[in-house]
């Protein structure tokens, strides 16, 4: 059962889901530095994360802001699948940012859908 994982803490949330990408989306545009860097380094990565400069809304376009930015837009309406969609559009190495939120939209993506089909099946007389 693929949503077996998810049995005990429960399928992730919409907000979590949107907590999640917001939080992979920032880690892509303003890596941690590495354990050993410089002072100077840690301090100016840290500042980058206070303010982060991005496309919004839903821009045409492949290139990697863009896609974030409907794939952003969806997420905030809930609409994983397209969220899904664009996600995985982008270059290998931005996609990697993305797993762990990409896994657990899909967890989510179907338990609503094993849901509506209860309820199709509950409707039935």
């Amino acid at each position: 059962e693929p949503l077996e994982p998810y049995a005990e803490p429960g399928v992730p949330t919409p907000a979590l889901l949107q907590q999640e990408f917001e939080e992979a989306y920032i880690h892509l545009l303003a890596p941690e530095p590495a354990a050993d860097a410089p002072w100077y380094r840690k301090v100016t990565a840290g500042l980058s994360r206070l303010v982060v400069i991005r496309k919004t809304g839903t821009p045409a376009g492949q290139d990697m802001h863009a896609v974030l930015a409907r794939a952003e837009t969806d997420v905030s309406a809930n609409n994983l699948i397209q969220a899904l969609k664009e996600i995985s559009t982008l270059e290998p190495a931005a996609a990697e940012a993305f797993e762990k939120w990409r896994a657990h939209a899909a967890a989510r993506v179907e338990a609503d859908a094993a849901l509506a089909k209860l309820h199709t099946l509950a409707a039935m007389p």
